[in-house]
């Protein structure tokens, strides 16, 4: 047998061989989990743990989820929480330089929520396997969680306008997922434990027009941006740049600074969230 070319990848060989007097013989075989996956999740856990171990040394930033609004969401808003918190997740983890992730609140997400259901929001997190996530898991809510110097709260509602995302800093993004809208509950939160607040500067790039709140992003466009500033240290292309923002359900109430084809300068618009 003379092989004639061969190729192999994570799950999948396909190898083409030429038999005397045979023709030619494809041969597909299915592999199992072999070295690259495995090495592939080490990979991702190595960087996990060093963007971890970065923001502990105040070298990075470190970006936390308030999960303590979970007993005031009903069953459906605790599953739509946590599938943000799972798309967030999955999208930090592909990223070249993972950001350092934080859970807060934890102490009120095991609680059950408002709806006859009774899911808890860590309940509604099980189904994506977040045990094996290498995220800092805090009980408390953030403000007691760290210092108080090095919280800024983000929120939509809040009057100044983040700037930058400094080292050794902790930007809290309130998991209140509400299909009734609650409107300042989390800036209210945050003025009543004496938390610095602050906005994504949106205004410049983009508006968010929404039936029931006006300028409320998704867990995951937010998180998407501020990683997006990280790497870039553009705010412009950060917005832009951001999946979430052209995909459901955002992209019907987006409307673009001089419109959609000035504000992306991108190659081609994102399809669908990675």
């Amino acid at each position: 047998m003379q092989e004639a070319s061969s190729s192999a990848s994570d799950s999948l060989r396909v190898s083409l061989s030429l038999r005397p007097g045979s023709g030619l013989d494809l041969v597909i075989e299915i592999l199992g989990e072999g070295r690259q996956p495995r090495r592939k999740a080490a990979a991702e856990q190595a960087g996990a743990a060093q963007a971890l171990a970065d923001a502990d040394a105040g070298r990075s930033c470190l970006l936390c989820f308030d999960l303590s609004f979970g007993a005031s969401m009903c069953d459906a808003e605790a599953k739509a929480l946590a599938n943000q918190l799972g798309l967030c997740y999955g999208y930090n983890k592909r990223l070249e330089r993972p950001l350092a992730l934080a859970f807060a609140g934890l102490e009120q997400a095991s609680l059950p929520g408002m709806d006859d259901g009774r899911l808890s929001v860590c309940e509604a997190l099980h189904g994506w396997g977040w045990d094996r996530w290498h995220v800092r898991r805090e009980a408390p809510p953030p403000w007691l969680a760290f210092p108080l110097e090095r919280l800024v709260y983000l929120t939509a509602d809040a009057p100044t306008v983040l700037t930058d995302l400094k080292p050794g800093m902790v930007y809290i993004m309130g998991g209140l997922v509400d299909h009734t809208p609650k409107p300042g509950v989390a800036l209210a939160a945050a003025e009543a434990h004496r938390v610095a607040t602050a906005r994504l500067p949106l205004d410049e790039f983009v508006t968010i027009h929404k039936a029931s709140e006006k300028g409320t992003l998704t867990c995951l466009a937010c998180f998407q941006i501020l990683a997006g500033y990280e790497r870039t240290r553009d705010w412009g292309r950060a917005v832009r740049e951001a999946p979430a923002m052209h995909c459901a359900p955002l992209r019907k109430y987006v409307v673009w600074a001089g419109g959609l084809d000035a504000a992306l300068k991108m190659e081609r618009r994102p399809a669908r969230i990675a």
